[in-house]
């Protein structure tokens, strides 16, 4: 397909290779915290998880109906009583949330005291049906896939609306629900067409830059890519829910890393939501399904090998 990155399916021995590199740059299992339940630092099915500047982890976690915050090593600091799918953390703890119960997009101080928010049911510019992640870029512009309406929009941490793109389809530019939604340092713009299994790159105005991935579960593929992040380093992270598993991408679409399976061990997944990638590299999973938080260590070297 012209336009088309990524892993293609030209054999066996492309496809081992692949899984060669990928089995190399696995980072290593640091550590894990949390379990089903409703006190403080228990989870019912985390969503979604952002790392802060300084370090702080916030987690939505879904079936409690809250947001908690934890240290890097898992320590429980804060639960936040307010509802929301995916988050982005600005400056001075501040973050944005998407609402998708209310169909609106929230700015809350880090005590989660509200300080704007925006957006109402519909299809007209600014409005949302079914917001469901946002990110946040170096200008401070906050993207937002809108889920049911096939689209993303951007608008200025104010709420004014700066524009769109997307409609439903197949095609170049065209969303099946998008989901995820991610910024790089250069302001490229990166959304997990889930029902389409693909990424989709565009620039900081929406024109489309390019597209990797298809339904399966060789390296490469997905099925149901859901949150994603971007390190410093321009590395695209995907949560393969579906596939239980995380795959890591260059901003060109090459496979960097792979890992996961099936499971409650250390390093398995019981079909991860959401990724997230601290200032240091350290990397957390939202383990949806076995009601926990991994952390991984960071990936080695620029290529990730």
């Amino acid at each position: 397909m012209k336009g088309v990155w990524g892993l293609l399916a030209a054999g066996a021995a492309t496809a081992a290779a692949a899984c060669a590199i990928a089995a190399a740059a696995s980072p290593a299992f640091v550590l894990t915290w949390g379990s089903f339940g409703s006190a403080e630092g228990r989870f019912r099915r985390p969503h979604t998880l952002a790392a802060g500047l300084d370090g702080t982890i916030y987690v939505v976690d879904t079936g409690n109906d809250r947001i908690q915050l934890f240290d890097a090593l898992g320590k429980h600091r804060a639960t936040l009583p307010i509802l929301g799918a995916g988050l982005a953390v600005g400056p001075a703890g501040r973050f944005v949330l998407a609402n998708p119960g209310l169909d609106q997009v929230r700015v809350l101080d880090r005590s989660g005291a509200e300080l704007r928010s925006w957006g109402s049911s519909g299809t007209a510019p600014g409005q949302f049906r079914t917001p469901y992640d946002v990110a946040l870029d170096g200008r401070g512009v906050v993207y937002v896939t809108d889920l049911g309406n096939h689209r993303v929009q951007y608008f200025r941490e104010s709420g004014e609306f700066l524009g769109e793109w997307g409609r439903f389809g197949t095609a170049a530019g065209q969303f099946q629900y998008p989901q995820g939604i991610a910024v790089d340092v250069e302001g490229n713009v990166y959304v997990a067409d889930s029902g389409n299994s693909r990424i989709q790159k565009f620039t900081r105005e929406g024109a489309f830059v390019a597209e990797w991935g298809s339904f399966g579960a060789s390296p490469g593929q997905f099925n149901m890519p859901n949150f994603i992040a971007v390190d410093r380093r321009g590395r695209l992270y995907v949560a393969d829910q579906r596939n239980n598993r995380i795959q890591v991408f260059t901003g060109d679409g090459a496979l960097v890393a792979v890992w996961g399976s099936p499971g409650a061990g250390p390093g398995e997944f019981g079909e991860p939501n959401d990724v997230a990638v601290d200032p240091s590299g350290h990397i957390y999973v939202a383990d949806t399904n076995n009601h926990r938080i991994q952390k991984f260590a960071p990936l080695r070297g620029e290529d990730g090998r």
